[in-house]
């Protein structure tokens, strides 16, 4: 006799994925634990009439080129605040300066102001103060911003100082940013003294001139990227013990390929994953990888 069923997995918010599992990542260091991330992070609110900055390596083009400029730079569809409720906890943050005030960008295309800015009446309040809201509500999730910052030439340092200094007093929960994570924590912290600190958001200063406003040893490139579920095509990595990564990917044959990288940084190439005990390659059309403790991976695909 045999017995069909099925098991539902847990309910989990996205919005407050990591206090719900706080039984499984308390003791986890903090580049051990998988969190999705969203690149270009403030590119959702990019048009062709909302801007240009001057200072981004793309301005001509989308100068000349509104449209399609802020197409091809446009890679979120929702607010920082979307991205937070669906789960992302890692964001990619670029801020443009023109004149006294700082507006998201990518290349060319600008889009809403981010930071507040003075105008003599009150000020101008920028999209940071609703990321401030949400940071506020929910003291269980702990958020990392990587900024970069364009300005001018002559002035880049003091001007990104400005924009670090900014964002921190800005999400750093009040006076003295108690919020704000600090050099008594690194990389390796587990989940738990980040939450016993009550320090739950995390500043990468990309240019390093405000050390120790945000955490310096997070400035090194993450190993593992992409969501943590099957995703078409790919690529998605995962870090591993040794500090190396594994990548997979569907490439262009419609085969699933592997590659690693040493925890040096070299690369080896990607080779196409053969049919466990048989010979060809794999195809596939939906990847996902896990790196173990012990050195190994484990790969998941789906195929049609």
């Amino acid at each position: 006799m045999s017995v069909a069923g099925s098991l539902a997995a847990p309910a989990i918010d996205p919005g407050a994925w990591m206090g719900g599992f706080r039984g499984t990542i308390g003791d986890r260091p903090l580049n051990r634990i998988v969190m999705p991330g969203s690149h270009d992070s403030g590119s959702w609110s990019f048009t062709r009439n909302s801007g240009v900055c001057g200072f981004g390596d793309q301005a001509d083009l989308a100068r000349r080129f509104p449209s399609i400029a802020a197409s091809m730079s446009r890679t979120q569809s929702g607010t920082l605040v979307d991205q937070l409720e669906r789960g992302a906890r890692y964001f990619d943050l670029r801020l443009c300066k023109q004149g006294d005030k700082w507006f998201t960008y990518h290349g060319g295309p600008m889009g809403n102001q981010f930071l507040d800015a003075p105008d003599g009446r009150g000020g101008v309040r920028g999209d940071v103060n609703q990321v401030a809201e949400w940071i506020r509500q929910y003291p269980k999730e702990i958020v990392i911003i990587r900024l970069s910052a364009a300005a001018s030439p002559q002035t880049e340092r003091a001007d990104n100082t400005e924009a670090v200094t900014a964002l921190g007093q800005a999400l750093g929960g009040g006076a003295g940013n108690p919020a704000l994570a600090d050099d008594s924590l690194s990389p390796t912290s587990t989940y738990d003294p980040y939450m016993a600190a009550g320090r739950h958001v995390i500043l990468i200063d990309d240019k390093d001139t405000t050390y120790p406003v945000g955490l310096g040893p997070l400035r090194a490139e993450p190993c593992a990227w992409g969501p943590a579920g099957p995703t078409a095509p790919g690529p998605v990595g995962r870090c591993m013990p040794d500090g190396g990564s594994q990548v997979l990917a569907v490439g262009l044959d419609g085969n699933v390929h592997h590659a690693t990288r040493g925890r040096s940084g070299a690369w080896a190439p990607f080779r196409a994953v053969p049919w466990p005990g048989r010979t060809g390659a794999f195809a596939g059309d939906q990847v996902a990888i896990a790196g173990l403790p012990d050195g190994s991976s484990q790969v998941v695909t789906t195929t049609r």
